[in-house]
């Protein structure tokens, strides 16, 4: 839990803040998205636990942290998700990933849906603001869905999807989620 918990800070602080010592420490903390992120990851570790009493106690933490951070928030993420290190809610308010297998790297965006029955979403995928993700699909790695699309076959690596439904507007792009951290557009 950790491990991943630290890794979701390191991306945090490439996609959510600025470049000074107080934006990457301490109002890191504080940003909406890095607080569900971190108690999704207190949530899993729970669903996960093994020793009955302790597992039921701190599930029952889970819940109410849980609780109090959708509403705050706006961002629901499923403790039967089980989603790699270096997660990004970028921006909340009405966020929703269902029980998923999801890579290492994703970024998520405000008004993202990833519902019940998605098989498997690679590495280094990009949700931009509005994405819906809807059927029983599986997302490759290095991808990009642009705003308001609504994804409902299988996606391919390294690829841009727009549109309703999503489609295909470009190929060969390799880095995916990390595209949005270089400085250089050009590159």
């Amino acid at each position: 839990m950790f491990a991943n918990v630290v890794a979701d800070l390191q991306q945090a602080r490439k996609h959510n803040v600025g470049r000074d010592w107080f934006s990457s420490r301490i109002k890191l903390l504080f940003d909406p998205g890095t607080m569900a992120v971190v108690v999704y990851r207190f949530s899993r570790w729970a669903y996960l636990l093994k020793i009955p009493v302790l597992r039921t106690a701190f599930r029952l933490i889970a819940f109410f942290g849980r609780c109090f951070i959708e509403v705050l928030t706006g961002v629901h993420i499923s403790p039967g998700a089980n989603i790699g290190p270096g997660l990004v809610v970028h921006t909340g308010h009405g966020v929703f990933v269902s029980k998923v297998r999801m890579g290492c790297n994703c970024v998520l965006n405000q008004g993202v849906l990833i519902s019940e029955g998605v098989r498997h979403i690679g590495d280094n995928v990009y949700f931009s603001a509005g994405a819906k993700v809807v059927a029983n699909v599986t997302i490759g790695n290095n991808v990009m869905i642009a705003f308001n699309s609504v994804v409902a076959g299988d996606v391919p690596d390294n690829v841009t999807i727009l549109g309703v439904p999503g489609r295909i507007i470009w190929k060969g792009d390799d880095r995916g989620a990390t595209r949005l951290q270089t400085s250089d557009p050009g590159e």
